[in-house]
């Protein structure tokens, strides 16, 4: 059975990825108009179709990582999730000075569940799911 932190890690963190998506779709037509105005970009022939395949990718790596933790105790996939949410929180002044709004208040918000999920991973429930020990919680004991 799952640890009570990974449920908790796995709610946070689809969470996270669902307001991704709506802050992609928010922030749409301004993203494209500026991966248009950007020569180096219009020279690659990036556009909307670019744009929306690293979206989706983006998304489905997301997910995958999201299996391995909650469902297989992947210690790799954790890492690996740790190093691209901090990543994404060394671009996030930059993002936070563009936003406005809406696209400004699910930047936050889609910042602060990913990192809500990732504590969970580190809450000791979690680190024995990681280790591959026993962490049931069937509730208190019965009087049998």
């Amino acid at each position: 059975m799952r640890p009570q932190s990974i449920i908790l890690f796995e709610r946070l963190y689809l969470a996270s990825i669902a307001v991704t998506a709506i802050n992609a779709w928010l922030t749409y037509d301004r993203t494209i108009a500026q991966v248009e105005r950007d020569p180096s970009l219009s020279a690659l022939g990036w556009g909307a179709g670019a744009f929306t395949l690293i979206l989706v990718l983006g998304l489905l790596v997301s997910l995958l990582l999201y299996y391995f933790i909650a469902y297989r105790a992947n210690a790799v996939a954790k890492w690996v999730l740790v190093a691209f949410t901090v990543i994404g929180f060394l671009g996030l002044p930059g993002a936070l000075a563009a936003a406005t709004g809406a696209a400004l208040a699910s930047l936050v918000l889609m910042h602060l569940l990913a990192l809500a999920a990732i504590v969970m991973l580190f809450r000791p429930d979690a680190r024995q799911w990681f280790a591959g020990t026993d962490t049931a919680d069937d509730g208190p004991p019965s009087a049998d």
